[in-house]
């Protein structure tokens, strides 16, 4: 950006790969490599924990710190991360982690899935949008699919990327079929 480049743009490569390694994929992820340039220069990282729940807060806050958009909100030198990373206490997550998941657990209430795919698309349409290409995607189906708990869980995704969350609603009176559709 024609800045001054300074050793903390080293360390907001190192929070690119601390993230990467904690959660298994980039900080962003574009169609292209202007759309993840631009998500690096303008849009906040997700938390790692919404990637990894084992995630330890600590280390969640150090990455994020790395990843400040303003070079002054980094740590000022890599001795000072190291001194960060020394002092986290990984134990915590490594007993957490180490525990059996119960077979019940994903009968849990609140607990979303089946949707990989269709969050997978909505998530890349909304890196589109957050990099300055517009995107116009639209849930359909059955009635009790599952379209509203779908948007639900898009909306708290997007909130999390900071993006503004707009909800409108219509019922199946009020002119729509059962698709969602308006009849024209």
């Amino acid at each position: 950006m024609g800045g001054e480049v300074t050793p903390r743009a080293d360390l907001y490569s190192l929070g690119a790969m601390l993230y990467e390694m904690v959660t298994g994929r980039p900080p962003f992820l574009g169609d292209d490599s202007v759309a993840i340039i631009g998500q690096h220069i303008n849009t906040p990282p997700v938390a790692p924990i919404w990637h990894n729940s084992q995630c330890p807060r600590s280390l969640e806050a150090l990455i994020l710190r790395l990843l400040a958009k303003d070079p002054s909100e980094r740590p000022e030198s890599a001795s000072d991360v190291l001194a960060a990373l020394d002092g986290l206490d990984l134990t915590a997550a490594a007993k957490s982690s180490v525990e059996e998941p119960q077979p019940l657990d994903s009968l849990a209430g609140g607990v979303f899935v089946g949707r990989q795919r269709e969050m997978g698309e909505l998530k890349a349409a909304l890196e589109d949008a957050l990099s300055g290409r517009g995107r116009l995607l639209t849930l359909v189906g059955e009635p009790g699919i599952g379209k509203t708990r779908t948007a639900q869980e898009m909306a708290t995704y997007a909130g999390l990327r900071s993006a503004q969350v707009l909800w409108g609603r219509s019922g199946a009176g009020q002119g729509l079929s059962g698709d969602g559709c308006r009849r024209v």
